[in-house]
């Protein structure tokens, strides 16, 4: 029996279907918190940007603390379908491998064409 293997196969691990099933949630569910992983550190590199405001800048740090919720919340989802390890797995290889590209980064200052506003 695989670590991908949730508590529900153990009632019947000769289903080799319920194990495709259970590779591709895990897959789906990767897909998921890459996603966030990279929402977060996007918006991380954008909150304390000179060029937002105080208001949007309150608005981010709400924002960043709603995400870190969702993806730790999605990490023990992970835990209790496939295990703490599988979890932990999934989550080390997500900070890993996940980045936003350096020409991401906010810009120093306001962008000339928003001062022409």
């Amino acid at each position: 029996m695989s670590s991908l293997t949730p508590a529900v196969l153990l009632i019947d691990p000769d289903s080799r279907y319920a194990y495709d099933d259970a590779e591709a949630l895990l897959a789906g569910s990767t897909e998921q918190l890459a996603h966030l992983r990279y929402t977060i550190i996007l918006v991380a590199r954008w909150e304390p940007s000179s060029s937002v405001t105080p208001q949007r800048r309150k608005e981010l740090r709400a924002e960043l603390t709603r995400l870190r919720n969702l993806y730790l919340g999605m990490v023990d989802e992970l835990a209790m379908a496939y295990g703490v390890h599988q979890a932990l797995k999934t989550r080390n290889y997500i900070e890993r491998t996940v980045y936003v590209p350096t020409g991401m980064l906010p810009p120093a200052t306001p962008a000339r064409h928003a001062t022409l506003l």
